[in-house]
């Protein structure tokens, strides 16, 4: 089994859209017993709650229920996930500065937009302070870059 985490700031608005998009995914291509994922904050501040109520409503206008607690990461996600996807550069720095403090990381660390075939920035931006547009916008951006993600998960594991 593949496991990869999705991490943004706060674990309620990109990743949890993230992990939706990526399940629903997995799920259509048959490939539920070989990829799983989760998501993950670098902030504990919203531990407990559900996603931001824009990420629900833009996931469930394409199909996808959200069903997911906001967590922050900790240091066993560096040992237990393949792979731990942040969606901006703050997400990334602080993830290799927790992985250096795991006892034993076996996980991989990339951006989510390495794999948008658009490739306009290398950052899902937060949309939090922003409008609904901004939400489909992330929306956009993870469906493109999770689209091509599975495609390197499948060729690099030959699934």
């Amino acid at each position: 089994m593949i496991k990869v985490l999705f991490v943004c700031q706060g674990n309620i608005c990109r990743s949890p859209l993230a992990e939706g998009i990526f399940d629903e995914l997995v799920k259509e291509q048959g490939l539920s017993k070989r990829l799983a994922c989760d998501s993950a904050g670098i902030s504990g501040e919203h531990a407990g709650q559900q996603p931001d109520s824009r990420s629900i409503q833009v996931a469930k206008e394409y199909g996808i229920k959200l069903n997911h607690e906001s967590r922050p990461v900790n240091l066993h996600d560096f040992e237990y996930f393949d792979y731990i996807i942040p969606m901006d550069i703050m997400n990334q720095t602080d993830l290799i500065r927790l992985r250096n403090q795991s006892v034993s990381p076996r996980c991989q660390i990339i951006m989510m937009r390495k794999f948008d075939p658009a490739g306009e920035s290398i950052e899902v931006v937060d949309p939090y302070e922003y409008d609904y547009e901004a939400f489909v916008e992330v929306y956009n951006i993870l469906y493109r870059s999770i689209i091509y993600f599975i495609e390197y998960l499948k060729d690099e594991y030959s699934l």
